[in-house]
C-alpha cells in the first residue's frame, strides 16, 4: 500500500540529491531511483532476510505506483532432502515473473544477497504463464497439461499450495503465489465460471473474472534440466536410481537437492535477467561482498556434510547454489553503491527502550529547522506518541495519509501509515520515524493466506483400524466404506468389526452414530448379542449421575452469586482493539464475542479459550483486560513462567499505555521494595492490570475492586493455584487460556459447566513444523544449526538439567564454531536472566542453549529451529509446547527431537515421541491432549472413580453421560436423539466417481446425517455442486433422502419400509407410528396414491409400482397431513 504523502515527500528529496551516490538507507534510496526511472527494473541488494522483506514493504509505502517484490532465498540447503516452502517458492516466482515481464511502471525487486547470488535452474529464467479469462474459449485438457508441465501435484483435493484437483467439468488449483485456491469450472471448451475458494470448507467464496497462472515450482525437470541429470547419472553412478525416480517422478527427493550438481551454467538475476537499462543498489558495496564470501563459505561446509548423505565423495569441488560476488559487480545493470559516509539519505538509529533520549533528539533536529515526521499505524498509537511527547514545547500536528507534505519545521503525526525503517535526508531538512521501531519488535509484514479451520470433525482421524464406539452395539474396530447392491439397490456402508469376528453394515446416512474411541487403555471389542455393552452403559450412566451432581452444585453455585456486570465497549475500547497490526481469524472474532457477552452479565464469566501455540488467545485476554479496567475493576493475569510473565507485562503495558492504564509485574525479577511497591498499589486500587507468577497465590496479596482473573497456559497450574482466588472472590470472572487443556476441564467446558471457545483457524501463513525424532547425532545438530544461521536466523536449543547445561554449549560451539551462544535457566540470577533473553531478542546471538522455562513466553519470528535433547523425558504437552515456540513468522520451521543412543526407550516415552511427529498440523493441541490422556490413563486426569467408566465405554460417549445427567438436573428439556431407521428399494450414495477421497466422502457422509434443518441440506446440496459438479442420481436420492428424513423425524415417524402386500401380492411402503385425527385420516385417503391407515398400530400403507418415485411418494403422505404444514 502506497501513501500519497510519502510519494511527495520523495519527490521532493530527488531534488535535493545525487543519484548516483546516496546513503545506506535502501528503502527510501529506491525509491528515489524508482521515480527517476520510471519504467525501468531495479533491484535492490541488502545484506540478510529480514532487511529484504520490511525494505520491499517500505518502498511500496513510499512510492505510489510501484510495483515492489520481496526475493526470498530458499529456505534449504544443496543436498537437503526438503524442498523450499511453497511461500518461499510463490514470493520467488511473483517477484521472477515480474522481472520478465518489465512492467511499463517499473518494478523494484528487493533481495539479500544470498538470494541475489543463487543460481537460477532454466525453468525459472523463462517463465511459462497460463492465462483464465471467463468465457474465453478454453478446452479443460489444455489447462490440465500445463499443470502437470508446471509442477502441480494432482490430488483428490486441493488444500495446500502446489496442488491442483479435476472433478468433472471442475479444475481446483492453489498456485503457490496466491493467497487462496483458484476453481475453474468449464461448459465444454468454454471457462464458464471463475473462483476463489477456502481450502478448509471447499466452498467458493467469491467470484473472479481472470487470473494468471504461474508455475508451481521454480525447479521443474523439463527438457534442459533432464539432459543435466542423465548426464550427472553417466558421471556419478551412485546417483543413478535416485536420478531415475527424479526424472519419471516417483521421487520423494526434490530436484532442488542436486541442482548444484546438475546446472551447466551459472545464471543468476543480476548477471542474466537485468540489462543496461536496469538499476542495482547495493545497500554497502563491502559489506555485501564480505557476506556473499561468508555464505559461499558456510554453504560449502553443509554441501560437504550433506554430500555423502546421497554416496557422493565431501570433496572442496563439490558444487554449490550459490555464485561468486562477481555476478553482481560485473552485471550489466547500472550500479548504485550506498554508502555510510554520511551521505544522505541515510538510517536514523533508535533504541526503543530509550524514549526519553529520542524525544530529546527530535526537539534537537526541530530545533535546527528539520520536519520531523512520524509514521502512526493506528489512531491508539497517535494517541501514545501525544503523550510521549506531552512535555513538548509545541503540540504534535497529526496529518493524513494522502495530505500534502508539511513544509515548515516541526513535530507531524502521520496516522495510518505504517513503515520499518527510519531515515533522515540532510540536504531537505527531513527525519522520518517508523513507528514500529518505538517499539519491541513484532514479526515482519506478512502476505495475508487463507488458513483452513484445523478441528473440523471428530472423525478427522477416522482410518481402517480405527476403534470407534457405536452408541447402540458398542465398541467395534471401523474398516472402511464399503458398496454393497442388493436386489439392484447399490449403496455405501461402514464395515464395523465386532468381537467375534462379528460384523455390522452401517448404512452410511447413520454415521452420526459412532465415534471415535478415546480411552486409557485397548479394550476388548464388544460382542453383538451380548448384554455386556448395555450393562457397560448402565454403570456410566449411574457414575455419570454421581458426578453430575457435583458439577451442578459448582454450576448452580455460580448462577445465584452476583458478579460484576461490565459496561458496553467505550470509544477508547474500539480505539484500542484497532492497533491490533493482524486480521483476527473468525475463531478470534466469535471467542471475543462470547468473551464480551459474559462480561456484561451479572454472573461471573468462566470461559475458557482453547487454541494451539500461536493462534491468539493473547489478544481475547488483552481484549477482555481492558473491558473490565474500564468498568472501574482491577485484573489479574497469572501466568506459568517469569519469562512469560515479563513478555505479557510488555504487550499490555504497551497497548495500555495510551490510555493511562497502570501495568504491573511481579515475579522474581521483581526487587524487594518494587514487589511492596506493588502490593500497597493494589490495594488501594491504582494499579489496574497485575501480570504475576505463581507469586499471585498469596494471602499478603489483596485488591480493592479485583474483577478478571486470566489464566495462561492453564494446563501448568494445579487445582490450588487457579481456586484460590475463586474462592476469595467468588463473584470473579475467570477467562482461561490453553493449548493443550487437560481432560478434566475439557470435562467441564463440554457438560456446561464452564462455557468454552474454540480457536481453530491458524494464523494467516502459519506453516506445519517439519519434525524429526532420533537418537542423537552431532552431525544433525550441526547440519541443522548451520542451515539456520545461513537463513540468517536462530536457533533454541533445549537441554532441561542446569548441572550439565555448561558442557552442553561448548559442545555446541566445538560443533558450530561460528555461532555465538547463550545459556538461559532458571537458576540464573534475575537480571543476569533479563539480560540473556534481552540479547537473544535483540539478535546478539545465534543459538539460545536453554531449559525448558522457553516453553512459555519467548516469540521470536527469527527463531525457527529448535533442537531438543533427553527428548524422551518429556511429557507430550511440554513437548507440543516447545515446538510452538518455532515457526511464528511464516517460514519453514524444523523441530528435532533426540534421545540417547545408549538408552533404550520406555514404550510410554516412545509412544510420546510418535504421537508428536504424527501431529504435526497446525491445530493439533487437542488431538495430542488426547493422546496424552491415552498414554497416562484417564486415572491421572479424571480420578479413579470416573476413569475405569470412562475406559470402558470411550470419552466421548462418558462425557455425553454426564451432559445428558448436568442437563437433567439442571431442568435443561431433554432433546431426545429420534432414530429412524428407513429401507426402502432406492440407490443412493456418494460414489467414487463423484467424490473420490473416502475421508471426503466419509466427512459428507456424516454432515448430511447430523444437518438438522432443510436450510442445512440445501447448503450442503450447493457446496457438492459447487466442489463436485452436478448431482448424478445416486447424489440427488441421499439430499432427497435426508431432507425426507428430517420431515419424518418432525412427524414423530420411526420406520418407513416395503414389503409385499399380503393382500394383493404387489408392493406396497409402510410408515409408522403416524399419528392421525380423523379428519386427517379422511384428507390423506384422498390423496392420488390412494394410501391406506390403520389405527390402532398408526400404520399407513401406499401400494407402489417399480417406476414410481418412492421418495416423492413418501413425501406426498407426510406432507398431506396437515400437522406437516407448518
Amino acid at each position: 500500500m502506497s501513501f500519497k504523502v510519502l510519494t511527495r515527500l520523495v519527490a521532493g528529496v530527488s531534488q535535493t540529491l545525487e543519484l548516483r551516490t546516496l546513503g545506506v538507507a535502501p528503502a527510501v534510496s529506491a525509491a528515489l531511483v524508482a521515480q527517476s526511472t520510471a519504467g525501468r527494473r531495479i533491484l535492490v541488494i541488502v545484506a540478510s532476510e529480514v532487511e529484504a522483506e520490511t525494505i520491499a514493504y517500505d518502498i511500496a509505502s513510499l512510492q505510489d505506483g510501484c510495483n515492489s517484490y520481496w526475493l526470498p532465498a530458499w529456505d534449504t540447503v544443496p543436498f537437503e532432502r526438503v524442498a523450499p516452502s511453497m511461500r518461499t517458492v510463490g514470493l520467488r516466482l511473483r517477484a521472477l515473473s515480474a522481472l520478465q515481464e518489465k512492467s511499463e511502471s517499473g518494478v523494484v525487486v528487493t533481495a539479500s544477497v544470498r538470494s541475489a547470488l543463487q543460481r537460477l535452474a532454466p525453468s525459472a529464467l523463462d517463465l511459462e504463464r497460463f492465462s483464465l479469462h471467463v468465457g474465453s474459449s478454453l478446452p479443460q485438457v489444455e489447462l490440465v497439461e500445463f499443470l502437470l508441465r508446471n509442477g502441480y501435484l494432482r490430488e483428490a483435493q486441493v488444500s495446500s499450495p502446489g496442488e491442483f484437483a479435476v472433478r468433472g467439468s471442475i479444475v481446483d488449483l492453489f498456485p503457490p503465489d496466491a493467497d487462496s485456491p483458484i476453481r475453474a469450472d468449464f461448459f465444454g471448451d468454454e471457462l464458464d465460471r471463475l473462483g476463489i475458494f477456502d481450502p478448509g470448507s471447499q466452498v467458493t467464496i467469491d467470484a473472479i473474472g481472470e487470473y494468471e497462472i504461474l508455475p508451481a515450482r521454480e525447479v521443474l525437470v523439463d527438457g534442459r534440466l533432464r539432459a543435466g541429470l542423465e548426464e550427472l547419472a553417466e558421471r556419478a553412478p551412485v546417483l543413478g536410481d535416485r536420478i531415475r525416480e527424479l526424472l519419471d517422478g516417483t521421487s520423494a527427493d526434490p530436484a532442488e537437492s542436486l541442482l548444484p550438481l546438475v546446472l551447466n551454467h551459472q545464471a543468476t538475476i543480476p548477471s542474466d535477467l537485468l540489462d543496461e537499462d536496469d538499476v542495482v543498489i547495493l545497500a554497502g558495496g563491502a559489506l555485501l561482498e564480505a557476506e556473499s564470501i561468508r555464505l559461499v563459505a558456510d554453504e560449502l561446509s553443509m554441501t560437504q556434510a550433506l554430500a555423502p548423505t546421497w554416496g557422493i565423495e565431501a570433496t572442496e569441488s563439490t558444487a554449490g547454489l550459490l555464485a561468486s560476488f562477481d555476478h553482481i559487480s560485473e552485471s550489466p545493470a547500472q550500479s548504485v553503491l550506498l554508502t555510510d559516509d554520511g551521505a544522505d539519505p541515510h538510517p536514523l538509529r533508535i533504541d526503543h527502550r530509550d524514549m526519553t533520549g529520542f524525544v530529546e533528539r527530535v526537539g534537537s533536529f526541530i530545533r535546527r529547522g528539520f520536519r520531523v515526521i512520524v509514521t502512526a499505524e493506528s489512531q491508539a498509537r497517535v494517541r501514545a506518541l501525544t503523550a510521549t511527547f506531552a512535555s513538548f514545547e509545541r503540540y504534535p500536528i497529526a496529518i493524513g495519509a494522502d495530505a500534502d507534505p508539511p513544509e515548515t519545521a516541526g513535530l507531524y503525526l502521520l496516522e495510518g501509515v505504517r513503515l520499518y525503517h527510519s531515515f533522515i535526508v540532510e540536504t531537505a531538512k527531513l527525519v522520518v520515524v517508523a513507528d514500529t521501531e518505538l517499539v519491541r519488535p513484532i514479526a515482519n509484514p506478512r502476505t495475508p493466506r487463507r488458513s483452513p479451520r484445523t478441528l473440523s470433525s471428530t472423525l478427522d482421524d477416522l482410518a481402517p483400524g480405527t476403534l470407534v464406539v457405536h452408541e447402540t452395539y458398542g465398541i467395534a474396530r471401523y474398516q472402511g466404506i464399503v458398496s454393497r447392491s442388493l436386489a439392484e439397490v447399490e449403496r455405501d456402508y461402514l464395515l464395523l468389526e465386532f468381537g467375534g469376528k462379528d460384523k455390522i453394515y452401517l448404512p452410511s446416512d447413520q454415521t452420526d452414530r459412532i465415534t471415535l474411541y478415546v480411552g486409557g487403555e485397548d479394550p476388548a471389542l464388544s460382542r453383538l448379542g451380548s448384554r455386556e455393552w448395555s450393562q457397560q452403559v448402565r454403570k456410566a450412566r449411574r457414575a455419570a449421575n454421581e458426578v453430575a451432581q457435583e458439577l451442578v452444585v459448582l454450576y448452580q453455585k455460580r448462577l445465584v452469586t452476583v458478579g460484576h456486570a461490565k459496561e458496553a465497549d467505550t470509544p477508547w475500547q474500539d480505539e484500542m482493539e484497532s492497533a491490533f497490526p493482524y486480521e483476527l481469524t473468525p475463531d478470534q472474532v466469535i471467542a471475543i464475542e462470547e468473551m464480551k457477552r459474559d462480561l456484561e452479565q451479572p454472573i461471573p464469566m468462566d470461559r475458557m479459550i482453547c487454541g494451539d501455540v500461536g493462534f491468539g488467545k493473547t489478544e481475547i485476554a488483552i481484549r477482555a483486560a481492558f473491558k473490565t479496567i474500564q468498568s472501574g475493576n482491577q485484573v489479574a493475569i497469572l501466568v506459568p513462567t517469569t519469562i512469560l510473565a515479563q513478555q505479557h507485562y510488555d504487550t499490555f503495558r504497551e497497548r495500555f499505555e495510551p490510555y493511562g492504564v497502570k501495568v504491573g509485574l511481579l515475579s522474581r525479577f521483581v526487587s524487594g521494595r518494587e514487589v511492596k511497591r506493588l502490593k500497597e498499589e493494589l490495594r488501594l486500587g491504582t494499579l489496574d492490570c497485575l501480570v504475576a507468577t505463581h507469586a499471585l497465590v498469596s494471602k499478603e496479596i489483596d485488591f480493592k475492586r479485583l474483577g478478571l482473573l486470566v489464566i495462561d497456559e492453564e494446563q501448568r497450574f494445579g487445582v490450588q493455584h487457579k481456586e484460590f482466588w475463586k474462592t476469595r472472590h467468588p463473584d470473579l470472572d475467570v477467562l482461561t487460556l490453553s493449548a493443550t487443556p487437560i481432560p478434566r476441564t475439557l470435562e467441564l467446558s463440554l457438560v456446561g459447566v464452564r462455557d468454552m471457545s474454540l480457536l481453530r483457524t491458524p494464523p494467516l501463513d502459519r506453516q506445519p513444523i517439519l519434525t524429526h525424532v532420533g537418537p542423537d547425532d552431532d552431525a544433525a545438530i550441526s547440519e541443522a544449526i548451520r542451515r539456520e544461521l545461513i537463513r540468517g536466523g536462530q536457533v533454541f536449543y533445549v537441554h532441561n538439567r542446569v548441572r550439565d547445561i555448561q558442557s552442553v554449549a561448548r559442545k555446541v560451539a566445538d560443533l558450530v564454531p561460528t555461532a555465538r551462544i547463550l545459556i538461559a535457566h532458571g537458576q540464573l540470577p534475575e537480571h543476569e536472566l533479563e539480560r540473556v533473553v534481552d540479547d537473544f531478542w535483540h539478535r546478539r546471538a545465534d543459538v539460545l542453549v536453554c531449559t525448558t522455562i522457553i516453553e512459555s513466553g519467548i516469540d521470536l519470528p527469527s527463531v525457527n529451529t529448535l533442537i531438543v535433547d533427553h527428548a524422551e523425558d518429556l511429557g507430550l504437552g511440554q513437548l507440543h509446547q516447545l515446538r510452538g515456540r518455532v515457526g511464528r513468522s511464516g517460514q519453514r520451521a524444523y523441530a528435532y527431537l533426540f534421545y540417547p543412543r545408549t538408552k533404550p526407550l520406555s514404550v510410554i516415552a516412545l509412544e510420546r515421541l510418535r504421537t508428536i511427529v504424527e501431529n504435526t498440523d497446525l491445530g493439533s493441541g487437542y488431538r495430542i491432549a488426547m493422546r496424552d490422556l491415552e498414554l497416562r490413563g484417564a486415572g491421572t486426569f479424571l480420578g479413579q472413580r470416573q476413569s475405569g467408566h470412562m475406559s470402558a465405554v470411550g470419552y466421548e460417549l462418558y462425557v455425553r453421560l454426564v451432559a445428558e445427567a448436568v442437563a437433567q438436573m439442571k431442568g435443561d428439556e431433554r432433546i431426545e436423539v429420534a432414530e429412524i431407521n428407513i429401507d426402502l428399494p432406492i440407490s443412493y450414495s456418494i460414489p467414487v466417481s463423484y467424490v473420490e477421497e473416502e475421508t471426503v466422502r466419509m466427512d459428507l457422509y456424516r454432515r448430511l446425517a447430523l444437518a438438522c434443518t432443510d436450510a442445512e441440506v440445501t447448503e450442503l446440496a450447493e457446496e457438492l455442486i459447487d466442489r463436485f459438479g452436478p448431482h448424478p442420481d445416486v447424489v440427488a436420492n441421499l439430499i432427497a433422502m435426508t431432507r425426507l428424513k428430517l420431515t419424518l423425524i418432525e412427524r414423530g415417524v420411526h420406520e418407513v419400509g416395503s414389503r409385499r402386500s399380503a393382500r394383493t401380492g404387489g408392493m406396497e411402503v409402510f410408515l409408522r407410528p403416524l399419528e392421525l385425527r380423523p379428519s386427517e385420516e379422511v384428507r390423506l385417503r384422498r390423496l392420488p396414491s390412494r394410501p391406506s391407515y390403520r389405527a390402532i398400530d398408526h400404520e399407513v400403507v401406499v401400494p407402489f409400482r417399480p417406476r414410481d418415485d418412492l421418495l416423492a411418494l413418501v413425501g406426498e403422505i407426510v406432507m398431506g397431513s396437515p400437522n406437516s404444514r407448518s
